[in-house]
């Protein structure tokens, strides 16, 4: 290949990469070594054929963190544009950007003893307004997120999701007493509760078993 590039003039190489299967894995460190070392002999042999010194890159987010003597001419900020720190090592000092909205739509008064949703799963234990809200499982909503195993933020206020998760529509349980709106914005993930809160809550069991 290096020989196929030094003698084509319209082949020019822009840059030289590979990517770390476990940067973020201190129980992997050993293979991570050998692979950047692999990575430099393979680049020496290479500018050694071609004749220039295209720039390098090799670390994501976690490797930038962990090993810095190999940020090269350049390196691949990933996760960590979004706030993310799978090394755990500067998370307070990272800003979490992902924030997933949707909007009351409709706003009813149920009584006591009504089954919510589909199957009944849900069954109101005393008079309450329930909030429609423009998500569902088609849009990345997990329906394991129903029937009260999540809440949702409007305003200043945690409120949790009742019944089972609708393909585009989600029920909310305000209560009896509540200052919510048609319009009004509702916060799945964000600032609070956060991706993580959802992604802990909901894939636990998932987690556990791998």
């Amino acid at each position: 290949m290096s020989a196929i590039i030094k003698s084509n003039p319209n082949i020019k190489v822009s840059s030289v990469f590979s990517h770390l299967s476990s940067s973020e894995d201190p129980d992997d460190d050993d293979f991570t070594q050998k692979q950047m070392e692999l990575f430099d002999t393979c680049y020496s042999e290479l500018t050694e054929l071609i004749g220039t010194f295209p720039p390098r890159h090799i670390l994501n987010s976690a490797g930038i963190l962990r090993f810095q003597s190999k940020t090269y001419e350049m390196v691949r900020l990933g996760l960590g544009l979004y706030g993310i720190d799978t090394t755990n090592s500067v998370p307070k000092h990272l800003q979490k950007v992902h924030t997933l909205k949707a909007s009351v739509i409709l706003i009813k008064n149920l009584k006591k003893g009504e089954f919510i949703g589909y199957n009944r799963r849900s069954y109101l234990e005393k008079d309450s307004d329930l909030a429609v809200i423009n998500i569902g499982y088609a849009d990345g909503l997990m329906r394991k997120a129903g029937n009260g195993h999540y809440k949702v933020r409007i305003k200043d206020q945690l409120y949790p999701i009742i019944g089972s998760i609708s393909m585009d529509l989600s029920l909310i349980d305000l209560g009896e007493m509540h200052d919510v709106k048609i319009g009004d914005d509702v916060i799945i993930f964000g600032e609070d509760p956060t991706y993580r809160a959802i992604s802990r809550s909901l894939w636990k069991p998932f987690l556990m078993k791998y």
